[in-house]
């Protein structure tokens, strides 16, 4: 994460843990199907198999950016004169926000690895999205480089 006078950047990706899961799966598939087949299966299994965990894990990961006057989260983009009320959400009450107290028509940048969130209010007449809802592991001090970059 970098930040400077109303610039914010976060890169979300994939925790250790879950790269460590993941490839302890790939790995045990690879000792299943090698038992069964033959070795060179096994190391052909965990070469696949693992590149396309890696690339799948890889590619997942987004990036939110402030830069001047918009707010970037993995593809999509909204001019900050859009951007109403910035909440840092809490784990409980982002797991609210993202399950019974979710709205249908928000925009969701979410990753279910990361407990914490914020929702940004969209004040464009002609958007008909209401919010948008987005995982980041600093809440506050995303709102914060919102807030500045906006005054």
């Amino acid at each position: 994460m970098i930040q400077k006078n109303n610039f914010y950047r976060e890169r979300v990706y994939a925790p250790w843990w879950i790269w460590t899961l993941a490839l302890t799966l790939c790995a045990s598939l690879a000792i299943a199907f090698g038992a069964a087949l033959g070795n060179a299966v096994g190391i052909v299994t965990f070469a696949v198999s693992g590149f396309a965990t890696c690339y799948a894990l890889i590619t997942s990961a987004f990036l939110i950016e402030i830069d001047g006057d918009t707010i970037r989260v993995a593809k999509a983009h909204m001019s900050l004169q859009f951007c109403g009320v910035a909440l840092p959400l809490t784990p409980s009450q982002a797991r609210e926000r993202r399950g019974p107290k979710a709205d249908p028509a928000c925009h969701l940048t979410l990753r279910g690895w990361i407990s914490t969130a914020v929702t940004i209010e969209v004040t464009d007449p002609n958007d008909p999205t209401p919010y948008w809802f987005v995982s980041s592991r600093h809440p506050s001090r995303l709102v914060e480089a919102l807030t500045a970059a906006k005054s």
